[in-house]
């Protein structure tokens, strides 16, 4: 990685503090990354929008970005009807998939 990172001109031993630096903040439980899916939780989808509204106000054209942001939107909901249409409540509110369902009863 060093040899990489030195071959584009940056000294990979200035940027390695950095790189840990931000490491740490993905893996600290107070404040680190969470999986909130591909394009999920309050700032990404937030700051996105936030980027196109301000670009279109600049007159910059952000065709990608808007396309980026509908195709997120819509995979998003449809991992949600996904999830739903698996799901299946048992008896006092365990959940199981279908698939878990149809092999508890073809045993």
């Amino acid at each position: 990685m060093r040899e990489v990172i030195n071959k584009t001109g940056i000294i990979a031993d200035n940027i390695f503090p950095l790189v840990a630096k931000s490491a740490e903040g993905m893996w600290n439980p107070s404040y680190g990354i969470k999986n909130l899916g591909p394009f999920d939780g309050s700032c990404l989808p937030k700051d996105a929008q936030a980027f196109l509204t301000w670009a279109k106000w600049n007159g910059i054209d952000v065709s990608l970005l808007e396309t980026t942001i509908k195709i997120n939107q819509s995979l998003g909901q449809r991992v949600d009807q996904e999830a739903t249409l698996e799901e299946e409540t048992l008896g006092d509110g365990l959940v199981a998939s279908s698939t878990e369902l149809s092999d508890i009863q073809n045993g």
